[in-house]
């Protein structure tokens, strides 16, 4: 070959682009807020975008599905989509999808897709979904029934419900004013003051754990009644009679 040639073919190959030197942009994180979002309610996705390629590039746009187990082709349409913009090697980016519609109750898969449209050359084009779970469920609150009416020394019974009709638990915050006792629904007055009360359910399959409840009621002095005296019975030199409380 002559050396002018040589030359010239040894030039343009050192100056074309390998696969190795492109950008790779890739999905690194999804978090969703709240963790568990309410039936028919919204939810919001924070999705990191990390460029692992060895240059820079644009990532085109991020897509996103609410609820799609499936991996996605290119051009498909998203619930959503944000464009990423230019990234430096080795750069990452959040980027935050609000208002996201939750729908019915159960888990769902919510999917996140960069390089959506696949229009940007990329060193790996295998790694651009990333999926997150996340369960839907529904809220409930407590209502409590009637204050019990309590004094010292004595007991009274606490009722309250929730609307997922789940057991609820009591406790009491003023343990030197009252106290529970048996199954924790009843309480001991211990000396004259406010007895407060919360009420908590943690949750289960299908629901959120409640807003606490509260409640709180008087401890009253325990006063005697008044005193019954029976027919007195008298003889000369002698009187009595028996009183009771």
């Amino acid at each position: 070959m002559p050396l002018i040639l040589w030359l010239a073919t040894t030039l343009w190959l050192a100056v074309l682009p390998s696969a190795s030197a492109a950008p790779d942009f890739a999905v690194f994180s999804i978090t969703i807020t709240p963790a568990s979002p309410t039936v028919n309610g919204t939810f919001s996705a924070n999705v990191i975008v990390r460029n692992q390629g060895a240059t820079a590039g644009d990532g085109g746009q991020l897509l996103v599905w609410n609820n799609q187990a499936t991996n996605q082709v290119c051009g498909t349409s998203g619930n959503q989509k944000i464009a990423v913009g230019t990234l430096a090697a080795g750069a990452s980016k959040t980027l935050t999808f609000n208002n996201l519609s939750a729908g019915s109750l159960g888990s769902k898969t919510f999917r996140a897709f960069v390089d959506g449209t696949c229009s940007r050359s990329e060193s790996n084009e295998t790694n651009n979904q990333r999926t997150q779970t996340y369960t839907v469920l529904r809220e409930q609150t407590i209502s409590f029934g009637a204050a019990p009416s309590v004094v010292v020394r004595s007991t009274g019974g606490l009722s309250a419900t929730a609307t997922s009709q789940m057991p609820v638990a009591f406790r009491s915050t003023t343990p030197s004013v009252c106290t529970l006792a048996g199954n924790g629904n009843t309480v001991i007055g211990v000396t004259v003051g406010t007895c407060i009360i919360t009420a908590n359910q943690s949750g289960g399959t299908n629901y959120k754990p409640a807003p606490q409840a509260t409640q709180s009621f008087p401890i009253r002095a325990n006063v005697p009644l008044a005193p019954i005296i029976n027919t007195a019975t008298t003889t000369a030199g002698n009187s009595s009679a028996r009183i009771f409380f």
